[in-house]
């Protein structure tokens, strides 16, 4: 403390205005000594003292990949095991069950929490980088000190393959790392009981689909070197197959009616007529609806080894997302011609060449920068038609013609690659030609995913009772 009274002016003189009326000393009371808080060096062993109250609980926002469908998707081996094809990301408030964040410790179950604080935590945990980069690393130490060279490290560590599932697992991943640390807990630390709360909680308030608990359970499994905790623990292999078990599989039936995309698409007029950007679209639609082309195989498909053998169109895409025995893989797409020019994929494609094959550039491959290639669909604006446009926007330029499909109001919208596959094996078209189109290895695969109504080519009624 410092005596400040020589500061204090004598009584009735001015000391100073606001914004509209002057400031005097008073008189009618002596005037009292004035102190100034000088600051010191803080010591370290001070403490701020704890909030009398509760600290507020915030809001965990939980990025969920939602399948398109309550299905599972397709696995390397033919197995089905979950959807991930077109995933949708969804954000949802997840809010930890902590006793000691304000909850009744006498009550386990989560739904007894009311809504969440908009307050902030209670303690600001250092960010800590993503574990699975984390646990990478750990390993590429380990083996380059066990005497690898540090070509092996990149072949196992820095491949494209790796990167892309990081990539994929950051997001899932994140969110766990935001439930442990809100709890203050280790997030680097194997506990099974912390993974099944969080995947119960996602499961109950945030009707994750069981693909979809099954998704981020693989993906927090891989932030550890080991899972030794988690399938020692009878418990928790005991709460997935409850899970899975409380899963509903609906296969899928459509009515399918592709006349008003026919109708639309020959509305559009002659190839020569259409915009480039229209021209785009139908292309991407009609690879998509009849080579059973996903988007990313679109993205792939490498216009300089494109060919027109025997008036077929034959496209080479450039590391779909199959592979044959851990390979990648340069797959062959085949499309015939239509005796409609209106609706025939060879004339689009020779007409959309004809416009941007004067630009034609190589860029770098989007699943290996160690490759060129020379990418099919561009940008329609002529100042960046060399360049090369995402799979996002190839989605977009085939769901602008989908929207013609009438489905129900409530269903989701469907994949162009399912409905050619369907309507092909609606018309009777052997599962082993669509196979090869699609690129698929098992029937399985095309039952699970890309059949889209249970109509059959044979009316069995008539074939039965003659």
């Amino acid at each position: 403390m410092v005596d400040q009274a020589g500061v204090l002016r004598p009584p009735q003189q001015s000391v100073g205005t606001t914004h509209d009326r002057p400031l005097c000393q008073s008189t009618q009371r002596q005037a009292p000594s004035v102190c100034r808080m000088v600051p010191t060096p803080c010591s370290p062993d001070l403490r701020c003292p704890p909030a009398a109250v509760d600290p507020a609980r915030p809001t965990l926002h939980l990025p969920s990949m939602e399948p398109a469908a309550a299905r599972p998707s397709e696995a390397s081996g033919g197995e089905v095991s979950g959807d991930g094809d077109h995933p949708l990301l969804a954000e949802r408030v997840v809010v930890p069950n902590n006793p000691g964040y304000g909850s009744d410790p006498t009550n386990p179950d989560p739904t007894a929490h009311g809504p969440p604080s908009t307050g902030g935590p209670s303690s600001c945990p250092v960010p800590q980088p993503p574990l699975v980069s984390i646990r990478l690393e750990r390993q590429r130490a380990a083996v380059l000190k066990d005497g690898a060279s540090s070509a092996v490290a990149s072949i196992l560590f820095d491949s494209p393959a790796v990167i892309r599932r990081e990539r994929l697992y950051t997001t899932k991943q994140s969110a766990f790392i935001r439930w442990m640390e809100f709890l203050d807990l280790d997030p680097l630390a194997p506990n099974p009981i912390q993974l099944m709360n969080f995947l119960a909680y996602g499961f109950t308030h945030d009707q994750w689909v069981v693909s979809t608990v099954l998704n981020i359970k693989t993906a927090v499994l891989q932030m550890f070197d080991s899972t030794k905790a988690f399938d020692d623990y009878a418990p928790f292999n005991s709460f997935l197959k409850a899970i899975a078990k409380r899963g509903v599989k609906r296969p899928h039936h459509h009515d399918l009616d592709i006349s008003p995309i026919t109708g639309h698409l020959r509305g559009m007029g002659p190839n020569s007529d259409i915009p480039l950007d229209g021209l785009t679209r139908k292309l991407c639609w009609l690879l998509g609806t009849c080579g059973f082309m996903r988007p990313d195989d679109i993205l792939c498909v490498d216009a300089a080894q494109v060919k027109i053998v025997n008036d077929n169109l034959e496209l080479s895409v450039v590391f779909p997302k199959e592979t044959r025995g851990f390979q990648r893989i340069i797959n062959i797409v085949v499309l015939a011609p239509h005796p409609d020019p209106l609706l025939c994929p060879v004339a689009a494609f020779t007409e959309y060449r004809a416009r941007t094959s004067a630009r034609d550039t190589q860029h770098d491959h989007p699943k290996d920068p160690s490759v060129k290639y020379t990418p099919l669909v561009r940008y329609a604006l002529a100042r960046s038609l060399h360049q090369p446009v995402g799979a996002e926007r190839i989605s977009n330029h085939i769901k602008t013609i989908m929207r013609f499909l009438p489905i129900p109001a409530d269903a989701r919208p469907l994949k162009a690659r399912a409905v050619g596959a369907t309507l092909a094996l609606m018309k009777g078209v052997g599962v082993e030609d669509i196979m090869i189109q699609g690129n698929w290895s098992t029937p399985a695969i095309v039952d699970a995913f890309y059949r889209l109504s249970r109509m059959t080519a044979t009316n069995f009624t008539t074939t039965v009772l003659g």
